[in-house]
């Protein structure tokens, strides 16, 4: 007879503390904090963010039930989880940030080692906040990637002599808005550039950073900027979104690449 201990449903398990400590066991199998930390890892991969408190908890929670009915086929999903994970860190550019959309579209869709369990993919859906799918190509535009697009407005606007965006709640809708009208108008080919900001952007900055001044100077002659202009934060971010989107994508992975995705 199968012995089960589903010790993280008691929240007597400080993961923390003790990476090596065990949240199931079925037999001589067991599931440690440290194997579901390399999911949670896998989870904010895909969603280009750390997960809250409460999603990890609540991926900790999913992760140890669905283990606890199907340990063998779990243990080889979370091997799966791990190996996905390293080698999309491995990509770069806008190759890499298709392979994360698909890897996230799967996901959300009940593919992939992290689909198989509907409670997962309820603390990926959270994590990840999609907006829009392409269910032809598979492919998610997340919440970051959304915020990757603010970020690089506001860059634009500081090139340019203009101070940081400064954008309020319904100005963020607004943005949000006009970034989904442009993914249900563009081409299938241009989709895979509109998710190519959010989860670079931390490569982004480090690069934009370390740049050489001719470099940077390159990047701003090539980049479509609106003509400089002293109008709100709102007003700039949708001249700048108003333009040529695909171009401003491939400028930036051209002029600072080739650009890694964040790694949690």
């Amino acid at each position: 007879m199968v012995w089960l201990a589903l010790l993280a449903a008691c929240g007597g398990v400080d993961c923390a503390a003790t990476p090596t400590a065990a949240l199931a066991q079925a037999g001589d199998a067991t599931l440690t904090c440290a194997e579901a930390g390399e999911a949670q890892r896998a989870v904010e991969q895909l969603a280009a963010r750390r997960l809250t408190a409460a999603q990890s908890r609540d991926l900790r929670a999913a992760l140890t039930a669905a283990w606890s009915r199907e340990p063998a086929a779990w243990e080889q999903r979370l091997a799966q989880a791990r190996a996905a994970r390293e080698a999309l860190a491995e990509e770069q550019g806008l190759e890499a940030a298709a392979s994360r959309s698909h890897a996230l579209w799967e996901a959300l869709h009940g593919e992939g080692p992290l689909g198989a369990d509907p409670d997962v993919r309820v603390v990926v859906r959270l994590a990840a906040a999609p907006w829009a799918q392409d269910d032809a190509q598979q492919l998610v535009l997340s919440e970051m990637d959304i915020e990757g697009w603010i970020f690089y407005a506001s860059l634009c606007r500081e090139v340019q002599g203009g101070g940081t965006l400064r954008l309020s709640v319904a100005d963020r809708v607004m943005v949000y808005r006009r970034l989904q009208e442009a993914w249900d108008a563009a081409p299938p080919e241009d989709r895979l550039l509109l998710v190519g900001m959010g989860a670079f952007w931390e490569d982004v900055k480090s690069r934009w950073a370390a740049a050489p001044w001719e470099v940077q100077q390159r990047w701003i002659a090539a980049a479509p900027l609106p003509p400089p202009m002293n109008a709100t934060s709102l007003g700039y971010a949708e001249a700048l979104l108003g333009g040529d989107l695909p171009l401003h994508a491939r400028t930036l992975h051209s002029g600072l690449g080739p650009l890694s995705l964040w790694e949690p």
